[in-house]
């Protein structure tokens, strides 16, 4: 089964967003988060957190953490089991019960982006070529 989710539609942004916390309750095993950057000054600069949430403490803790989003375009992340592990891009693990985005802003500058994700409770396929 696969879920696709609108996060945060298309908007100039200037400050850090939390997007409240996901329930995986259909036990999803991994997530594609598009970002599309559709404008951006020269000094602003934003960064996704992927974060899972401790049930028992609440704490949050990072699982995949980007690499400064400093231009205009669309990247892809994934979250997954079986997923290949690329620094700052792809993680394979599988999606914690609770888990959020976090959208850190590094300055108050003002940068247009949306956030997808697309959830699946299917295994990984790999393509080969």
């Amino acid at each position: 089964m696969n879920t696709q989710l609108a996060l945060l539609p298309s908007a100039a942004r200037t400050a850090s967003n939390v997007i409240p916390d996901i329930s995986n309750t259909e036990d999803y095993r991994s997530a594609i988060v598009v970002i599309d950057v559709t404008a951006y000054p020269a000094s602003a600069v934003v960064q996704l957190f992927i974060q899972g949430v401790d049930l028992l403490s609440g704490e949050s803790y990072n699982i995949l953490v980007s690499a400064a989003i400093s231009s205009t375009g669309t990247i892809v992340f994934h979250v997954g089991d079986g997923t290949p592990d690329a620094a700052n891009i792809s993680v394979g693990t599988r999606l914690p019960r609770v888990w959020r985005l976090f959208m850190f802003h590094a300055n108050n500058n003002s940068i247009t982006y949306s956030v997808g994700v697309d959830l699946s409770t299917g295994p990984l396929r790999v393509k080969t070529n």
